[in-house]
């Protein structure tokens, strides 16, 4: 046995019941890339929709089509916005998932790969200071009309319009806001509709109800981990929903002397450089980290605690770090770090 990943199902109905109080009258759309942010796509998804949630920002149409079939409800939106020539755009189609279309290259891909009686449903992107795969405000009326000539043509179906924010400044936020409130208006009227707005992620939407429009996009806030600086997930309203655990054995070694070694290391997704920066627990003791190995690390057994099971994150309850400290301390996000964590980790849901 080697680490373990528990996912608590109630924290995430938690954290998501808090974010959407917050956030309404806008929808959650809850984010599920990276396979859940680490924490499993199809699991949290599923609990997610139990728990309410109808809007699901997948990334890649592979994920989409697979929550697809996981959640057969017609009215759940999934919507995937990273996608090339090498991906089968088709399915996206066939199986209802939307598109975030924010290049003209993309609208060639779109154009060139069309099913004749099934348009691609898409939310149209601009650019407002990111730079992350979106049209430029001076090419935006252009591309608008592209696609609603795309529309006339059965090829698409424009139903929102959406683009990331670069939050470095207040001042950077407020142009945003204006370009895509401008943006918005622009599309809209060339389509002669209302389109479904969606700018804000986790940060700017906790922060700013300005920001939140139709929708909020919400990745690591929902599994309990802030995207602020000096600020804890509690302290949000929020709790943490991966607990990552591994076998520990007490023992002996050469230069740190009463060690415990615990069952995780590089193959589990524990940087190396975690070594002397953070903390495992094991009986409500911390022990700091001294090597991270291939399957295993060793961490200091100042307090002679006996073997036994080690958490190297989770709520906190216990004594152990967060994935936030960890973050903190290995000059990262939080959720960088619960993405890494590989697949061949087992997951699994409980309270």
């Amino acid at each position: 046995m080697s680490a373990i990943a528990h996912i608590s199902h109630s924290a995430l109905e938690h954290n998501l019941r808090v974010l959407s109080e917050r956030s309404a009258p806008a929808r959650v759309m809850f984010v599920v890339k990276a396979n859940g942010y680490g924490h499993g796509d199809a699991d949290v998804a599923e609990i997610a929709y139990h728990a309410g949630i109808r809007d699901f920002g997948c990334l890649e149409i592979e994920t989409a089509v697979r929550i697809r079939a996981i959640i057969d409800d017609p009215d759940v939106l999934l919507l995937a916005w990273q996608f090339s020539d090498h991906d089968e755009v088709t399915l996206a189609a066939m199986a209802g998932v939307e598109l975030g279309v924010g290049s003209h290259a993309q609208l060639d891909i779109l154009e060139a790969s069309h099913i004749p009686g099934v348009p691609f449903r898409v939310h149209l992107k601009v650019d407002t200071g990111l730079n992350r795969n979106g049209v430029p405000q001076d090419d935006w009326g252009r591309f608008i009309g592209r696609a609603v000539g795309l529309e006339k043509r059965g090829i698409v179906r424009v139903t929102g319009v959406w683009t990331h924010i670069a939050e470095t400044s207040d001042d950077a936020d407020q142009r945003a806001l204006r370009e895509f409130s401008e943006a918005r208006s622009v599309a809209e009227a060339a389509v002669g509709r209302s389109l479904f707005a969606h700018l804000a992620a986790s940060s700017a939407g906790f922060r700013l109800p300005d920001f939140r429009f139709d929708a909020v996009r919400i990745g690591g806030h929902a599994y309990g981990i802030p995207s602020f600086d000096d600020i804890t997930p509690h302290e949000m309203g929020l709790e943490p929903v991966m607990t990552l655990v591994a076998p520990a054995t007490t023992g002996s070694h050469p230069v740190h002397g009463s060690i415990v070694t615990v069952a995780a290391g590089y193959v589990d997704g524990i940087p190396g450089y975690a070594a002397g920066r953070v903390s495992v627990t094991v009986g409500e003791v911390r022990c700091p980290v001294v090597e991270v190995h291939e399957d295993y690390l060793i961490a200091l057994n100042a307090a002679d605690v006996p073997s036994g099971v080690a958490r190297l994150f989770g709520s906190g309850d216990m004594g152990e770090q967060t994935v936030r400290e960890w973050g903190d301390a290995l000059g990262t996000l939080g959720d960088e770090i619960t993405c890494r964590i590989p697949a061949s980790v087992p997951r699994i849901v409980g309270d």
